[in-house]
């Protein structure tokens, strides 16, 4: 496969699905992930007509569960040339000194963490 590679996480909704919409208008080959395999398998099925499409359901924040994704891409699309690290979630609608500790905790392993984890698997294909 001579087409550019895109790895997108957090593409079952939002920004996540909008991004991997306008990669595959593009032309480029998508790596989706998200937790929502449904979702996944929907996107897929919508944009697998006009480009290469592999996803996996993938919660960022297992680094070994990332490591074995990138580990496990089929062969054509093992080249990632692009990483759009979109996953993340807010669990906090009021003000800070009220949310649960616990959901602090889950947005930095979501949000930071899980980008950490993400870009280490795949850095020495980016690089």
């Amino acid at each position: 496969m001579n087409r550019k590679i895109a790895f997108i996480t957090g593409a079952t909704s939002g920004f996540g699905r909008a991004t991997a919409r306008r990669f595959a208008e593009a032309g480029w080959a998508l790596v989706l992930t998200g937790r929502r395999s449904e979702r996944l398998r929907a996107l897929e099925e919508e944009l697998a007509s006009q480009v290469p499409v592999h996803v996996g359901t993938l919660d960022v924040r297992d680094a070994e569960a990332v490591k074995t994704l990138v580990a496990g891409l089929p062969e054509g699309f093992r080249a990632i040339r692009c990483l759009v690290n979109n996953a993340g979630l807010a669990l906090a609608p009021e003000p800070a000194q009220k949310v649960d500790l616990q959901d602090w905790h889950t947005m930095i392993d979501t949000n930071i963490t899980g980008l950490v984890n993400v870009t280490h698997a795949l850095l020495p294909t980016l690089i």
